[in-house]
């Protein structure tokens, strides 16, 4: 037996899980390195645009018509905002606007709890429609203490 099967042999499950572990640290740092150069390329690629649109003298005198033309927009828009029913409705909107986000945070939670007891990764919702129950995961920057 050569020493490299030994070594396999002797792997516990709890040793192959730190090299798991490892292993997906060190993508997650690739890719994150990797996703961060990306951003910055396109950075840089979003500067270089803007800088050909404000040195063109032709997309400046438009843009000046623009706001100038927005600026009229907007006050039309305050004075229509201003309207009782418009305000009511507005009232509403933000209501049911926070009525689905509450609906929307239930409803994963109970697909997150059907896709653990069930081990199901899709359910039927409405005659013939399938859909697919997906977890999704994040990095966000730690804050300060």
């Amino acid at each position: 037996m050569s020493m490299e099967e030994a070594e396999d042999i002797q792997q516990t499950p709890q040793s192959q899980q730190l090299q798991q572990m490892l292993d997906l640290e060190r993508s997650i740092k690739t890719y994150f390195a990797s996703l961060t150069a990306k951003q910055l390329e396109l950075k840089q690629n979003r500067e270089m645009v803007k800088d050909a649109y404000s040195n063109d003298e032709t997309y400046i005198s438009h843009e000046e018509k623009v706001k100038e033309a927005k600026m009229i927009a907007e006050k039309t828009k305050d004075q229509i905002e201003k309207v009782p029913s418009v305000v009511e409705a507005k009232k509403n909107i933000r209501e049911i606007q926070e009525d689905v986000k509450e609906m929307q945070k239930a409803l994963s939670g109970f697909l997150l709890q059907y896709h653990k007891v069930s081990g199901v990764t899709h359910i039927m919702v409405r005659d013939g429609e399938e859909y697919q129950i997906i977890e999704q995961a994040k990095l966000v920057k730690k804050k300060g203490e």
